[in-house]
């Protein structure tokens, strides 16, 4: 089975975060991925989320975690803190639900942020509330045209995010340069969508396959000058038929808390297409008490 990306070496090495693989007793061999600066060790460093993955993609017991994390910190000699961010709640829970119990007694703090997906085989276009489906329509009449871009695209739709969080008070975590050099190194996983009119971007969205049937939406943004044609639930719509089309069985719209505080208006925007909600766990374990 196919590891997922953020598992996987290349995409470990392009996020400058350290690998290392634990062999089991049994035999079986578990990868993880980690930063450390000598004051905390970071599970998995610069990426999403990470924890302990079997490359035989198979359910992890408590026995074994318990074994594997023992000969990770020996083989390591890492004695510093431990920030773990685990998954959401719904991916590969037969691996990593038992990394959490197990952990569980050893926390010293903990944060809980919603997470928000969508169920592609379940999603069905009355899913929508009935304010987004008029938007849809709206936007649908509008004659917007969605397209699949390329690297060449990135710097249109790239305005079009910056510009919308500009408008936020916020700045793009990613460069523009960044997100070229990320569709350039790994065409396969990113991909670029936008819905144009008389050539201009109305509303981008940046995806990555996270994993074999998991589709990831790292940004989405409108231009603020269609905003009143609401375009985000359209080009929504169109990530789902395209999720469908390529065999994604789940579209992670990502988190809508920040620190386990909830943006009600991301929360309700994304429940409002039809999203169900999951929890993500980032904890701090004293490597004393492991």
């Amino acid at each position: 089975m196919t590891l997922p990306l953020f598992w996987t070496k290349n995409f470990t090495e392009y996020q400058k975060c350290e690998q290392i693989q634990i062999t089991s007793s049994n035999k079986r061999k578990f990868l993880v991925n980690y930063v450390n600066n000598d004051e905390i060790l970071r599970i998995p460093g610069r990426l999403t989320f990470g924890g302990f993955f079997p490359t035989d993609s198979k359910t992890i017991k408590s026995s074994e975690f318990s074994e594997i994390l023992v000969r990770f910190f020996s083989e390591s000699l890492l004695g510093v803190p431990m920030e773990w961010k685990l998954p959401p709640d719904y991916f590969y829970p037969r691996i990593f639900k038992a990394q959490y119990q197990n952990l569980a007694p050893t926390i010293h703090s903990e944060v809980v942020d919603l997470n928000q997906h969508v169920l592609i085989k379940n999603w069905h276009f009355e899913m929508l509330s009935k304010g987004n489906r008029k938007k849809f329509r709206q936007a649908h009449n509008s004659n917007l045209i969605y397209h699949q871009g390329s690297i060449d695209d990135v710097s249109k739709c790239y305005q079009v995010l910056s510009a919308n969080r500009s408008a936020k008070g916020v700045k793009v975590s990613m460069t523009e340069t960044e997100m070229q050099t990320a569709l350039r190194i790994f065409p396969d996983f990113y991909r670029i969508h936008f819905l144009e009119k008389s050539g201009h971007v109305a509303a981008m969205c940046l995806t990555v396959d996270i994993a074999p049937k998991i589709r990831y939406v790292l940004y989405w943004a409108d231009n603020l000058e269609f905003r009143g044609i609401s375009p985000l639930v359209f080009l929504f719509e169109r990530l789902v038929t395209f999720c469908k089309l390529d065999k994604v069985e789940v579209l992670d719209l990502g988190i809508s808390s920040v620190n386990g505080e909830i943006n009600d208006g991301l929360f309700n925007f994304k429940r409002n297409l039809g999203a169900l909600s999951s929890s993500k766990k980032s904890i701090l374990i004293p490597t004393s008490l492991i």
